[in-house]
């Protein structure tokens, strides 16, 4: 814990007009980007999945996606 007398107070005043940041959102978001394969390439094994450990999650046992 800190003294009360050394606690940090804002000063007011103005902020810069340098400083001010303007944030602008694009009219359409995806524009740039492609589709996703409808198709993808099949399944190969990685450094830390494979498809062992891919069969042992049990993911799509239900058939949801």
């Amino acid at each position: 814990y800190k003294p009360v007398d050394r606690k940090v107070k804002p000063v007011p005043g103005v902020m810069p007009e340098e400083a001010r940041t303007i944030m602008r959102f694009p009219s359409n978001p995806l524009e740039g980007y492609e589709n996703p394969p409808l198709n993808p390439p099949p399944f190969e094994d990685g450094t830390r999945v494979t498809r062992k450990r891919l069969d042992s999650l049990a993911l799509f046992k239900d058939g949801f996606l």
